[in-house]
């Protein structure tokens, strides 16, 4: 049995007498099963047997594509330190709720060898294949093309309690629905399924999480000025960044100290926001663009001026790149 040690931050391993068996240069290293041992340098890692042979070069890429399972308290502590408008894609992924990441092969090569082998494919298309006899064979990528396109299309889920389960690419694909959390906290409709229901008691949980430490969505976002019973609400959920960009073009533009700023401001990025999503769409007859019915677009600070006349006037066509939800497309 080996024994992992460090020296000044750097990882090796050695006997229970003292005995070195790896110098301590690398950057990880982790036991993969009684027998084997594996060792990581930046982005490649090593096989190391029991007796301190080298089973195989430190050449295999330690990324995985995968994902890893997030729980209530976890979203709890990105929103407390990052705000809820920083939270990374969540999707369902098998009925758990993840978001996508790389796994590094000390995290998922134990769990990858309890079938009793390991499989990686390298870059040329070669197969490299971990034995339990220890040995390490190299297959041709192009008598095994089947399989080294089924491994190099797996991916993996990493559990909370560090099970890991496998898929394949496309598997993960039909099963995965992104799920956006800033806007189901503001209301969960009615479950439409078992599944559906699971998700909407994650949203609760959290909700209720947020709501005892005194964080809530709006609290991330700039609050805009009412007009009327309007507030242009989809705009609450971009990235401060952008909001930040957005306000600096449209205030560019308008007249310091013009009445209704404030409101104007924020209709005017709304109405940004609706042409960079393809909501604004043109009427042949009238030969100008209007807002797609799907939303209501206040014009009554601005004269009642079309949605085509202010979209030229302030340029809020060059900020559609910034505006644009290429998630609606996935």
């Amino acid at each position: 049995m080996l024994i992992s040690f460090a020296v000044k931050g750097k990882a090796g391993l050695r006997f229970s007498s003292g005995e070195i068996a790896l110098p301590a240069i690398y950057d990880a290293t982790w036991r993969i099963s009684p027998q084997l041992y594996g060792f990581r340098s930046g982005e490649r890692y090593g096989i190391l047997s029991n007796t301190g042979r080298q089973v195989q070069a430190c050449a295999l890429s330690s990324l995985y594509v995968g994902f890893r399972e997030v729980t209530p308290a976890t979203v709890l502590n990105w929103v407390s330190e990052h705000g809820i408008g920083n939270l990374p894609p969540l999707q369902w992924v098998l009925g758990r709720l993840c978001h996508a990441d790389l796994l590094r092969a000390e995290e998922v090569t134990p769990q990858l060898w309890k079938s009793g082998q390991l499989r990686h494919v390298l870059s040329s298309g070669d197969i490299v294949h971990i034995t339990p006899a220890q040995r390490c064979d190299t297959m041709p990528g192009g008598l095994y093309a089947a399989e080294a396109t089924a491994l190099r299309e797996t991916v993996l889920v990493l559990t909370e309690s560090t099970q890991l389960l496998s898929m394949t690419l496309q598997a993960c694909v039909e099963s995965a629905i992104t799920v956006e959390l800033p806007e189901t906290l503001r209301g969960t409709p009615a479950p439409l399924s078992p599944a559906q229901e699971e998700r909407w008691a994650f949203c609760r949980q959290l909700r209720a999480l947020l709501t005892s430490k005194g964080i809530a969505p709006i609290t991330y976002r700039p609050a805009p000025e009412l007009v009327g019973d309007y507030l242009p609400y989809e705009v609450l959920r971009l990235p401060e960044d952008t909001v930040r960009r957005c306000r600096d073009h449209v205030e560019a533009r308008l007249d310091a100290g013009t009445s209704q700023e404030e409101a104007k401001t924020w209709q005017l990025i709304f109405l940004a926001w609706l042409a960079a999503n393809d909501y604004i769409l043109y009427c042949a007859e009238t030969g100008a663009f209007i807002v797609s019915e799907l939303f209501v677009f206040d014009g009554s600070p601005f004269g009642n001026r079309t949605a085509s006349e202010l979209l030229d006037e302030y340029e809020l066509w060059s900020l559609a790149p910034w505006l644009r939800d290429e998630s609606r497309f996935l």
